[in-house]
């Protein structure tokens, strides 16, 4: 059996499960040793760490530094068979000691591949030299979309596969389930969003509160119908509003597959800058797996999601209210929601995913 060592960030309650998780532990056939940065129970007293003060931040460099430097000197003594690295093995600065110890695991037959879905050097997670260093080590180098790629060196390029970020859990509950006739009795009498994210992203979301609230002003005064926005985030939406509804609900998989699954229209406001031109359109597409319109900024890989007529890119504020009237047509949106999901299974399907790590494990 072959073994693999897997270095992430986050446990399987973190977004890292889309990414890594929710392949790998479908994959009985290997040996499987996960390397998170921190213990569960570390994690969740002390994150996120940009808020402790200074001496729990030297805690938990020390706490993460340790963690990492076992996990390391334990592939040295016995490698594995792979080695995959998702964005970093520790954040921001690598030590010397551990880049040392990846080359002795790699020139003994560890192969290296490397997973990123973000500008991970936009965002300070890695450093650029820490960036060329990874794309040199790599056997393979897996990325999310062609923005990536050529983040990396020319002559490293040859190396990349590209793998958008998908949700491998939901589809099932749309595919086998009834899900589009309770949404459309809901329908007749409100029209839900939902954006699903991190509180990170959150300043996207309020720099469309405005013309969400005279949205729902349009809405109310079109057929007397009431426009709720879901938010599922780690922290709540604080807004005022007169006419939207704004219910606010503190992150986990379960509460995020809930609030999508009774919701009409996902959601994704974006500026265009160089860290939002390298986000892999994750949420965008854990709406259409389910058969969820959704409405995107014109940003990056947003336009690679929404095509082939699974809802609507957006530019200018005043086109999200164009956007939002025109799925609230039940005909419409009912159009839009078959295109999303087999848009859906073309180009974003959990199982075509699956099988490209196993080619690239030599499965």
């Amino acid at each position: 059996m072959k073994n693999i060592s897997i270095y992430i960030k986050g446990n399987r309650q973190s977004t890292a499960y889309y990414r890594i998780y929710q392949y790998f532990d479908n994959m009985p056939e290997f040996e499987r040793h996960f390397h998170t940065m921190m213990s569960d129970s570390f994690h969740d007293r002390y994150m996120p760490i940009s808020r402790q003060p200074v001496y729990i931040k030297v805690a938990a460099y020390m706490h993460i530094y340790i963690r990492m430097f076992l996990a390391l000197l334990s592939d040295c003594l016995r490698p594995p068979d792979y080695v995959v690295i998702h964005k970093r093995v520790i954040s921001r600065f690598m030590p010397c000691t551990f880049n040392a110890m990846l080359r002795y695991i790699h020139r003994h037959g560890a192969k290296i591949i490397w997973d990123f879905d973000d500008h991970i050097v936009a965002n300070n997670e890695v450093t650029q030299r820490q960036f060329d260093t990874y794309s040199e080590m790599a056997d393979a180098i897996v990325v999310t979309h062609e923005y990536l790629r050529n983040l990396i060196r020319s002559e490293f390029r040859h190396k990349t596969v590209t793998l958008p970020t998908t949700d491998g859990d939901m589809y099932r509950i749309f595919r086998d389930g009834n899900i589009n006739t309770v949404r459309l009795r809901s329908m007749e009498k409100e029209v839900n969003l939902v954006w699903v994210g991190t509180s990170v992203n959150l300043k996207y979301l309020y720099g469309i509160v405005g013309v969400l609230e005279h949205t729902a002003a349009s809405l109310k005064a079109k057929d007397g119908r009431s426009l709720r926005l879901h938010v599922v985030c780690d922290k709540p939406l604080v807004a005022q509003s007169k006419t939207l509804d704004i219910i606010n609900t503190k992150w986990s998989r379960n509460r995020a597959i809930e609030a999508m699954l009774t919701s009409h229209i996902g959601i994704m406001p974006l500026v265009d800058d160089v860290f939002t031109k390298g986000k892999g359109g994750f949420k965008l597409v854990q709406y259409i797996s389910i058969g969820l319109p959704c409405i995107g900024s014109a940003v990056g890989f947003n336009s690679k999601v929404v095509s082939g007529g699974c809802g609507i890119l957006v530019s200018l504020d005043s086109d999200w209210e164009m956007a939002i009237l025109k799925l609230s047509d039940k005909d419409t949106w009912q159009e839009y929601s078959d295109n999303a999901f087999h848009h859906w299974n073309e180009q974003f399907g959990y199982q075509k995913n699956l099988d490209t790590w196993r080619r690239l494990l030599g499965e």
